[in-house]
């Protein structure tokens, strides 16, 4: 729960600063909504395949020695 709060914070400083590049990089035309929107889509893909990796590498693995067998 509590690294979903964060996980959330961060996604929106990265939509504010994403709204910011696009400022910097126009700054005489705002952004389109459909331009936000595309840029919040991208970054939540690449968020989720973080977790899917994440998960992956905290799963244990059925090589691993963990499981009380001494060798």
């Amino acid at each position: 729960m509590l690294f979903q709060d964060i996980e959330e914070g961060k996604e929106r400083r990265r939509a504010r600063t994403e709204l910011l590049k696009i400022r910097q990089d126009e700054p005489k035309r705002k952004p389109t909504l459909f331009e936000i929107v595309a840029r919040l889509e991208e970054r939540k893909k690449s968020v989720q395949q973080m977790h899917e990796q994440q998960q992956i590498k905290d799963a244990p693995s059925e090589n691993s020695s963990t499981s009380g067998e001494i060798k």
